[in-house]
């Protein structure tokens, strides 16, 4: 095959999945075609800590009571990385989970749940991107 390819379908639940009978059912029988159902990432108990997107993910989709234990949970995780580099992206993707999850709240008050110092977190691009819109 000339240029392989392979994709990706995300669906939150498995009730909302169409079966593609009328256009598409043949692509969906390939096996080109990953579904990933949210529904079952959410109740992984142990993450594999290798696998900081799953995690990521699950962060996205846990209830909102769970999101800032599974937050210390991954930070924990990040915090090991001995790359600098690594560990900020990580925060950052962090970070923004928590702002659009969490929007109700300061970034103080996510910063004190969460036990991240004043200096982890103004090393963020987020942090630093807001920094400069209110310049």
């Amino acid at each position: 095959m000339i240029h392989p390819w392979q994709a990706v379908v995300i669906y939150p639940t498995r009730k909302v999945e169409t079966d593609g009978s009328l256009h598409y059912s043949t692509l969906l029988e390939s096996d080109r075609i990953k579904r990933i159902y949210l529904e079952d990432i959410k109740d992984i108990k142990d993450p594999p800590t290798d696998r900081m997107g799953l995690q990521l993910i699950q962060l996205i989709v846990v209830e909102d009571d769970k999101t800032i234990i599974t937050a210390q949970n991954l930070l924990k995780h990040i915090k090991i990385q001995t790359d600098q580099e690594t560990v900020k992206h990580w925060l950052e993707w962090v970070e923004t989970i928590l702002v659009y999850k969490l929007p109700r709240l300061s970034r103080e008050e996510i910063q004190k749940m969460l036990g991240y110092n004043d200096i982890e977190l103004k090393q963020t691009r987020f942090y630093q991107d807001v920094f400069t819109e209110g310049q």
